[in-house]
């Protein structure tokens, strides 16, 4: 089998160059979201952060009663994470009942870039659950890959 390598470089840049669109089309809003919060507390001891994951930067935000810290680190994620997201959104979500109720909570979520309505679509990747809600967890190797960027890049040096 000979392979025709105009049709296969006029393809690959092709599929370059949605990819470097899907980077950019929507810089400003993240493609994945990590969000905790202490559940029912006294507003002075409550405790929340977020982790919100861009294309370009990682900013992480944590909550202390009144007081909120930011931190922003740079990053280059390179086109693969498109065909990284493009496949966990495929994958399975595992649904299971949680009878925990006021409790503290995570939630991992998941921005497709292509959604260009005013408030982009959020898809579920992880979600602890509570109050009657099940906990949901996306299953297969992009959503593991995807949980374990949150876990690298949204920790906070002490």
């Amino acid at each position: 089998m000979k392979l025709n390598t105009r049709r296969f470089l006029g393809m690959f840049l092709v599929s370059s160059s949605l990819a470097s669109g899907f980077l950019s089309a929507q810089a400003a809003t993240p493609f994945l979201t990590k969000s905790s919060g202490a559940g029912f507390i006294h507003p002075d001891y409550s405790r929340s952060e977020s982790c919100e994951m861009f294309f370009d930067r990682v900013v992480i935000t944590k909550q202390y009663g009144a007081l909120q810290t930011k931190e922003v680190r740079m990053l280059n994620m390179g086109a693969e994470i498109a065909m990284l997201i493009e496949r966990a959104l495929k994958e399975p979500v595992q649904s299971q009942p949680n009878g925990l109720c006021d409790g503290p909570t995570t939630s991992v979520t998941l921005t497709p870039q292509i959604d260009l309505s005013p408030t982009p679509t959020q898809v579920p990747v992880y979600f602890t659950g509570g109050c009657g809600t099940p906990a949901l967890k996306r299953k297969g190797p992009s959503s593991s890959a995807l949980m374990d960027l949150i876990g690298t890049y949204c920790t906070v040096n002490n």
